[in-house]
């Protein structure tokens, strides 16, 4: 087969261009003309974009390759294959789905169901890149030597029908596959995650015997607690019982002590109470005397709170005094100053009008002063043409000139003399205008000065911004002044201040006899209350005292009291005296039986916390014991999987290796011919044998060197791309035995020295003869001499 001609209607940087190809064909142009742009569109028209899913520009085709002035994207492509000509025609959208193909008989030009849009794999029987490393040799893509599954069914000759290619790396591959998530380092593969599983399960399981014997520790411990705390409840309950019996002794002790004796704090408050009322204790009838003038005191105190100056009014009558320091201006004067500041006012306001006033009746002035200057030159015009009319009307008859002329001259005397006198009425009122601007502003100075005088005389500030507001201000001073002078002279001439100084003298005289002192604003009929209180008490209280005296004088008598379990014989302490050591024995042993109970509860308190706990810890194990009895039945269950897992993978396993060997048979019936047009092509191009180079069953060849089999890698570059380039045409010269594809190749020279490339040029033409070559480079070096 062979390439006829293209029409490139927008692929990267050609729009609307045509080429027509030869047999063989040479593209020598620098770089940037577009050649491997022109081999990409070959390729595209017979397989479509590569790298559609990527994102990149550079890996995604179909933006790479986008019409850089816009337009129609796409083409068309005219070959001959198998004995008849066609055309491809391909329309590019921005997906797949929205690309046109249409394949046409050239013989006819009707649409032709030859091939469909997968045109390149149906027709080469190889896939796009199985087509890369063939029949296109692209730039520094040379020595790229892998095959595909496709290019190897095709040498093999397995099918025609590509779905049939590969068949071998495709059931090696997916046993592969399934081999690595049976048994392969992914964490996700299913024997070491069984295997994992059964070790983690039969370490659950061993730990089942220490959770048996911890659960028996647990019920023995328990057991013990709840013993001890049974002894503690009846410890305690015994201990509350010895407790409420010393209670109810000293509560009885307590009764008896009170029913004959002071308390200590009796004692005390009778000691004080005696210091106080040493001189003597008011009587009964006087406090309530003192009560009953204490509210008379509050009504007088009501009476001049009325009357009285709130602190407030006090505050701002000081403020007053403190201003007007120099004495208070009267009202009649302040209404003279604030009368003579509004005039100010309206003066200031009539001399603004007057200025504004002077300024349009100078502009008026200017304005006629213009046009008499204008008037003095018309009427001098005018008397020099007059007296020149005059001087010819003594030579010729002119006598209509002579009189136009008078009248015009009357006409401009007359409009100048109107001028003149409307100019000096301006003037005059101008003048006039300016005249009273200057009164007003002296009236003006003066106000202002009669008001700073006024400020000054009453040493009150002067601020002529805050005018005449500060005098109104200064009004309401006054009037508040006085409102609060006379409230207050009413107030200290009022005859009930003198009465009610006489009972708070009265009242303090009293409180001061017995030591009774009042704080700043306190009432005094809480601290005759109290008094009353605390002679009433210390009438108790030296009674009671009395009473205690007498008993004593009993007991030492030989007096006893007979009592029972709750009372007990016992000697009154003296009033001032400690406790005796009988009544402070009992005390001691509540508090020992107090301290005992509170240990109790508190390990009792203890054990409880511990049983809960063990509870707690007991409903673990036996969640944990049912887990391993869980466990046991789980590795059963795991153990059975792993055997299934195990023995499917030893067969996949034998299974990929009889393919492996299968496929090895099989290929060696075309590596011969391979290797053969390898070592032909190379011999060729180097002239050199090439016995030390060689074939695997995967097609990877490798050369013998220093006595081992090494990489092509590991050589330079130049020989690298040659030995590519010979295994891409041993390739295609074993792929295609019968109808000879083209080749596309774009400049696989650029690595070669000189020598090489001279061979390889000869070379081209020599195979140019079975094939259709396209040869794309962009130095004159590499390229056929003109005229081949």
């Amino acid at each position: 087969m062979k390439l006829l001609d293209c029409y490139i209607e927008g692929f990267g940087k050609f729009s609307r261009q045509s080429f027509s190809f030869t047999e063989s064909g040479q593209y020598c142009a620098a770089n940037g003309w577009g050649k491997s742009t022109l081999a990409a569109f070959i390729r595209v028209m017979f397989y479509g974009f590569a790298g559609e899913r990527r994102q990149d520009e550079l890996s995604n085709e179909r933006k790479r390759y986008a019409p850089w002035q816009g337009g129609g994207y796409g083409g068309e492509l005219s070959f001959q294959a198998r004995g008849k000509s066609y055309r491809i025609s391909r329309s590019f959208g921005i997906n797949q789905g929205k690309d046109v193909f249409e394949l046409r008989d050239l013989a006819s030009n009707q649409i032709s169901r030859d091939f469909t849009d997968r045109i390149g794999e149906e027709l080469f029987q190889i896939d796009a890149r199985s087509f890369a490393r063939t029949l296109f040799i692209a730039q520094n893509d040379a020595k790229s030597m892998e095959t595909t599954p496709l290019i190897q069914a095709k040498i093999g000759r397995i099918s025609e029908d590509t779905a049939d290619l590969g068949g071998y790396d495709s059931a090696i591959e997916k046993l592969t596959k399934k081999l690595a998530e049976l048994n392969g380092r992914s964490p996700a593969a299913l024997l070491p995650a069984l295997k994992n599983q059964m070790t983690a399960l039969a370490e659950e399981i061993k730990s089942g015997a220490a959770l048996e014997r911890r659960e028996t520790a647990l019920l023995q411990t328990q057991a013990e607690q709840k013993k001890r705390r049974v002894q503690l409840r009846q410890e305690m309950e015994a201990d509350r019982a010895e407790k409420e019996k010393q209670l109810i002794k000293a509560a009885a002790r307590r009764a008896r002590q009170t029913a004959y004796e002071l308390t200590e704090e009796e004692a005390a408050h009778l000691a004080r109470l005696r210091l106080r009322f040493a001189d003597g204790r008011p009587e009964r009838a006087e406090i309530e005397r003192a009560l009953a003038a204490e509210r008379e005191i509050a009504l007088l105190q009501s009476e001049l709170a009325l009357r009285q100056m709130t602190e407030a009014e006090q505050a701002r009558l000081l403020k007053y005094e403190k201003i007007f320091t120099r004495g208070w201006p009267t009202e009649p004067e302040l209404e003279q100053q604030i009368e003579g500041w509004q005039q100010k006012a309206a003066k200031e306001q009539k001399q603004l009008t007057n200025r504004l006033k002077a300024e349009e009746l100078g502009q008026q002035i200017e304005g006629l002063r213009r046009q008499r200057r204008i008037a003095d030159a018309c009427l001098f015009l005018a008397g020099a043409v007059f007296l020149a009319m005059i001087g010819v009307a003594f030579w010729q008859p002119l006598a209509a000139a002579v009189f136009a002329v008078i009248a015009a001259a009357a006409m401009c005397f007359g409009w100048y003399k109107r001028s003149r006198c409307r100019l000096k009425d301006k003037e005059q009122e101008y003048f006039q205008t300016k005249q009273q601007t200057e009164n007003d502003q002296r009236e003006i100075a003066g106000a202002e000065k009669a008001a700073a005088d006024f400020f000054a005389e009453y040493g009150m500030p002067y601020q002529a911004e805050k005018m005449p507001a500060l005098l109104y201000e200064w009004a309401q001073y006054r009037r508040e002044y006085d409102v609060l002078s006379t409230k207050r002279q009413a107030a200290e001439a009022s005859p009930a201040r003198a009465e009610l100084s006489k009972k708070l003298e009265r009242r303090a005289e009293l409180l001061a006899a017995y030591n009774i002192n009042l704080t700043t604003g306190e009432g005094g009929e809480k601290a005759l209350r109290q008094l009353l209180a605390e002679c009433e008490e210390y009438e108790r209280l030296q009674q009671k005292s009395g009473q205690a005296a007498a008993h004593r004088s009993e007991q030492s008598d030989g007096s006893t009291e007979t009592g029972n379990d709750l009372a007990v014989e016992a000697p009154v302490p003296e009033i001032e005296g400690a406790a005796s050591v009988a009544d402070t024995a009992p005390e001691e042993q509540i508090l020992s039986l107090e301290e005992k109970i509170r240990r109790c509860a508190a390990e009792a308190e203890a054990i409880d916390a511990a049983l809960a706990e063990a509870d707690r810890q007991l409903l673990a194990l036996q969640v944990q014991r049912e887990e391993v009895l869980s466990a046991e039945s789980k590795l059963l269950a795991v153990q059975a999987d792993y055997e299934a897992g195990q023995k499917k993978y030893d067969t996949l396993q034998k299974t990929k290796q009889f393919l492996e060997q299968a496929r090895s048979l099989f290929t060696q019936k075309y590596r011969a011919p391979l290797l053969a047009a390898f070592q032909e092509y190379y011999q060729t191009l180097t002239g050199q044998t090439a016995e030390e180079y060689f074939l695997d069953a995967d097609l990877h060849l490798t050369v013998r060197e220093a006595g081992l089999q090494r990489e092509p890698g590991f050589f330079s570059a130049g020989r690298q791309d040659l030995i590519g380039f010979c295994m891409r045409l041993a390739l295609v010269k074993v792929m295609y035995r019968q109808e000879k594809p083209f080749i596309l190749l774009d400049d696989p020279f650029a690595n070669w020295d000189q020598d090489s490339i001279e061979k390889g040029l000869q070379f081209l033409r020599e195979i140019s003869s079975d094939y259709q070559i396209l040869y794309f480079t962009c130095h004159p070096s590499r390229a056929f001499a003109a005229g081949e």
